[in-house]
């Protein structure tokens, strides 16, 4: 997983619009995003940051879908 964490790193780094399926850490945690797309807002990266896309395909809300998009969203 790690390997494929600073794949994503990298990718991020280099500034692509949209990221597909992303491998994330934060702390002990790992995870796996839907979509990351590229957004105009100051960060640590450059004057860019990305935001989590979900695209989740259900007829309800689950409880487990919302907590993966509260996880993934703040990343800057």
């Amino acid at each position: 997983m790690r390997g494929k964490v600073q794949g994503t790193l990298e990718t991020i780094r280099f500034g692509i619009a949209v990221i597909y399926q992303p491998r994330l850490r934060h702390s002990c945690l790992f995870g796996t995003a839907y979509f990351l797309r590229k957004v105009p807002s100051p960060s640590g990266l450059d004057d860019f940051s990305y935001e989590d896309v979900y695209s989740k395909l259900a007829r309800c809300n689950r409880t487990i879908f919302v907590v993966k998009l509260a996880f993934y969203s703040p990343i800057k």
